[in-house]
């Protein structure tokens, strides 16, 4: 039974942390550099998902602002005439998910290409 209380302890104290990490403006960016046509959104390991926000003078780069020291998976949304082509620095070599370390702040490039 203890061990059970510490697990959830645990847990419950991480995501405080989390939490207190957000509200207090800590984020670590995700900067993502879009070639084609379509977005990207961030999922966190609860499931909430994290929008990409478009830089307002460079409409092909958005961020990603996330917990610090989570692991988050990224999502590629193509319009609906492109499909997804690949990723490119942080994101190297992943297949069609990206999954990085919010411990630092990352940039990833990722290209659509037409249908």
């Amino acid at each position: 039974m203890s061990r059970r209380i510490l697990a959830l302890f645990s847990l419950v104290t991480g995501l405080l942390a989390a939490s207190s990490a957000l509200a207090a403006g800590k984020t670590v960016p995700i900067d993502i550099k879009v070639k084609g046509k379509g977005t990207v959104v961030g999922i966190r390991p609860n499931g909430a998902t994290l929008p990409c926000v478009v830089h307002p003078q460079i409409p092909t780069q958005c961020r990603i602002d996330a917990p610090p020291n989570e692991t988050i998976e990224l999502l590629p949304k193509p319009r609906s005439d492109y499909e997804f082509q690949q990723w490119w620095g942080s994101c190297y070599k992943q297949g069609f998910h990206c999954t990085l370390s919010t411990a630092e702040p990352r940039t990833a490039f990722l290209v659509f290409k037409p249908r």
